[in-house]
Protein backbone atom coordinates (compact mmCIF):
# COMPACT_ATOMS: atom_id res chain seq x y z
CA UNK A 1 0.00 0.00 0.00
CA UNK A 2 2.63 2.45 0.83
CA UNK A 3 4.68 1.86 -2.66
CA UNK A 4 1.26 2.17 -4.43
CA UNK A 5 0.33 5.69 -2.71
CA UNK A 6 3.95 7.12 -3.29
CA UNK A 7 3.68 6.77 -6.99
CA UNK A 8 0.13 8.03 -7.20
CA UNK A 9 1.48 10.59 -5.14
CA UNK A 10 4.27 11.52 -7.68
CA UNK A 11 1.64 11.24 -10.42
CA UNK A 12 2.17 7.37 -11.77
CA UNK A 13 -1.05 6.22 -12.94
CA UNK A 14 -2.31 2.73 -12.34
CA UNK A 15 -1.80 2.16 -15.91
CA UNK A 16 1.74 3.07 -16.00
CA UNK A 17 2.25 1.03 -13.13
CA UNK A 18 0.27 -2.49 -14.86
CA UNK A 19 2.22 -1.90 -18.06
CA UNK A 20 5.51 -2.54 -16.90
CA UNK A 21 4.32 -5.51 -14.72
CA UNK A 22 3.16 -6.69 -18.78
CA UNK A 23 6.06 -5.42 -20.32
CA UNK A 24 8.68 -7.32 -18.94
CA UNK A 25 7.07 -10.54 -18.76
CA UNK A 26 6.13 -10.16 -22.76
CA UNK A 27 9.52 -9.46 -23.21
CA UNK A 28 10.53 -12.28 -21.20
CA UNK A 29 8.02 -14.79 -23.16
CA UNK A 30 8.85 -13.29 -26.81
CA UNK A 31 12.41 -14.34 -26.41
CA UNK A 32 11.66 -17.34 -25.17
CA UNK A 33 9.33 -18.19 -28.33
CA UNK A 34 12.40 -16.77 -30.47
CA UNK A 35 14.90 -18.85 -28.69
CA UNK A 36 12.25 -22.00 -29.59
CA UNK A 37 11.72 -21.09 -33.27
CA UNK A 38 15.30 -20.71 -33.89
CA UNK A 39 16.15 -23.92 -32.46
CA UNK A 40 13.47 -25.74 -34.21
CA UNK A 41 13.51 -23.87 -37.71
CA UNK A 42 15.14 -27.19 -39.34
CA UNK A 43 12.82 -29.53 -37.37
CA UNK A 44 9.56 -27.85 -37.95
CA UNK A 45 9.91 -25.10 -40.69
CA UNK A 46 8.29 -22.04 -38.63
CA UNK A 47 5.84 -19.86 -41.09
CA UNK A 48 7.58 -15.91 -40.06
CA UNK A 49 5.65 -13.89 -41.98
CA UNK A 50 4.16 -10.26 -40.52
CA UNK A 51 0.69 -11.86 -39.73
CA UNK A 52 1.90 -14.80 -37.75
CA UNK A 53 4.32 -12.33 -35.60
CA UNK A 54 1.27 -10.03 -34.81
CA UNK A 55 -1.03 -12.87 -33.83
CA UNK A 56 1.95 -14.41 -31.15
CA UNK A 57 2.43 -10.88 -30.39
CA UNK A 58 -1.33 -10.43 -29.30
CA UNK A 59 -1.40 -13.58 -27.45
CA UNK A 60 2.07 -13.18 -25.43
CA UNK A 61 0.33 -10.17 -23.99
CA UNK A 62 -2.63 -11.18 -23.63
CA UNK A 63 -0.93 -14.13 -21.42
CA UNK A 64 1.16 -11.33 -19.91
CA UNK A 65 -2.10 -9.43 -18.91
CA UNK A 66 -3.74 -12.07 -17.15
CA UNK A 67 -0.65 -13.67 -15.12
CA UNK A 68 -0.18 -9.98 -14.22
CA UNK A 69 -3.54 -9.89 -12.38
CA UNK A 70 -3.64 -13.42 -11.33
CA UNK A 71 -0.30 -12.32 -9.48
CA UNK A 72 -1.36 -9.17 -7.93
CA UNK A 73 -3.55 -11.00 -5.93
CA UNK A 74 -0.41 -11.96 -3.36
CA UNK A 75 -0.59 -15.77 -2.08
CA UNK A 76 -3.86 -16.22 -3.59
CA UNK A 77 -2.41 -15.86 -7.76
CA UNK A 78 -0.08 -18.20 -7.87
CA UNK A 79 -1.81 -21.21 -7.20
CA UNK A 80 -4.94 -19.53 -8.76
CA UNK A 81 -2.54 -18.95 -11.88
CA UNK A 82 -0.98 -22.76 -11.91
CA UNK A 83 -4.14 -24.46 -11.60
CA UNK A 84 -5.57 -22.30 -14.60
CA UNK A 85 -2.37 -23.18 -16.73
CA UNK A 86 -2.89 -26.82 -16.13
CA UNK A 87 -6.11 -27.15 -16.91
CA UNK A 88 -5.82 -25.53 -20.42
CA UNK A 89 -2.64 -27.42 -20.64
CA UNK A 90 -5.11 -30.85 -20.15
CA UNK A 91 -8.02 -29.51 -22.32
CA UNK A 92 -5.88 -28.95 -24.76
CA UNK A 93 -4.15 -31.95 -25.05
CA UNK A 94 -1.06 -31.12 -23.34
CA UNK A 95 -0.64 -33.80 -21.03
CA UNK A 96 -3.46 -36.58 -23.05
CA UNK A 97 -2.54 -36.26 -26.39
CA UNK A 98 -5.29 -34.65 -28.41
CA UNK A 99 -6.78 -37.20 -30.02
CA UNK A 100 -7.73 -39.09 -27.15
CA UNK A 101 -10.11 -36.17 -25.74
CA UNK A 102 -13.28 -35.65 -26.72
CA UNK A 103 -14.50 -32.76 -28.93
CA UNK A 104 -16.48 -31.45 -26.36
CA UNK A 105 -13.40 -30.84 -23.94
CA UNK A 106 -11.00 -29.60 -26.75
CA UNK A 107 -13.94 -27.24 -27.62
CA UNK A 108 -13.41 -25.94 -23.96
CA UNK A 109 -10.53 -25.79 -23.39
CA UNK A 110 -9.62 -23.68 -26.53
CA UNK A 111 -11.58 -21.15 -25.01
CA UNK A 112 -8.98 -21.07 -21.58
CA UNK A 113 -6.25 -18.65 -21.28
CA UNK A 114 -3.72 -21.90 -22.24
CA UNK A 115 -5.93 -22.37 -25.91
CA UNK A 116 -6.25 -18.85 -26.29
CA UNK A 117 -2.44 -18.57 -25.98
CA UNK A 118 -2.13 -21.57 -28.31
CA UNK A 119 -4.28 -20.29 -31.04
CA UNK A 120 -2.49 -17.19 -30.77
CA UNK A 121 0.82 -18.88 -31.31
CA UNK A 122 -0.53 -21.53 -34.21
CA UNK A 123 0.13 -19.38 -37.27
CA UNK A 124 3.58 -19.51 -36.15
CA UNK A 125 4.06 -23.16 -37.58
CA UNK A 126 1.44 -23.32 -40.35
CA UNK A 127 -1.70 -23.32 -38.17
CA UNK A 128 -4.72 -20.98 -38.54
CA UNK A 129 -6.26 -18.66 -35.26
CA UNK A 130 -9.85 -19.08 -34.72
CA UNK A 131 -12.15 -16.25 -34.14
CA UNK A 132 -13.87 -17.44 -30.83
CA UNK A 133 -10.48 -17.77 -29.56
CA UNK A 134 -9.43 -14.01 -31.12
CA UNK A 135 -13.01 -12.60 -28.88
CA UNK A 136 -11.81 -14.90 -26.07
CA UNK A 137 -8.38 -13.67 -26.04
CA UNK A 138 -9.90 -10.22 -26.15
CA UNK A 139 -12.32 -10.70 -22.88
CA UNK A 140 -9.41 -11.93 -21.10
CA UNK A 141 -7.37 -8.89 -21.80
CA UNK A 142 -9.91 -6.52 -21.02
CA UNK A 143 -11.42 -8.46 -17.72
CA UNK A 144 -7.82 -8.48 -16.28
CA UNK A 145 -7.11 -5.12 -17.08
CA UNK A 146 -10.08 -3.89 -15.47
CA UNK A 147 -9.70 -6.16 -12.23
CA UNK A 148 -5.68 -5.29 -11.85
CA UNK A 149 -6.92 -1.33 -12.21
CA UNK A 150 -9.66 -2.29 -9.34
CA UNK A 151 -7.09 -4.49 -7.21
CA UNK A 152 -4.66 -1.62 -7.11
CA UNK A 153 -7.95 0.60 -5.61
CA UNK A 154 -9.01 -1.88 -3.36
CA UNK A 155 -5.11 -2.12 -1.70
CA UNK A 156 -4.37 1.86 -2.21
CA UNK A 157 -7.57 3.03 -0.02
CA UNK A 158 -6.80 0.37 2.83
CA UNK A 159 -7.53 -3.24 1.77
CA UNK A 160 -5.19 -6.59 1.85
CA UNK A 161 -1.54 -5.86 1.13
CA UNK A 162 -1.03 -6.34 -2.30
Amino acid sequence: KPVLCRLRGLGIKDGHFLIGKIAYPAAFQAIVIAAILFVTKNQIAPSVRLSAVLCAIAGIVIVATVCAFLMMLGHRGVPALIVIALSGLLLCGGIVPRQMLPDALLAVGAVTPFGVAQNFLSPMWGGQCSWLSCGMGLVYAVAAAVAAHARLQHVRIGGDEA
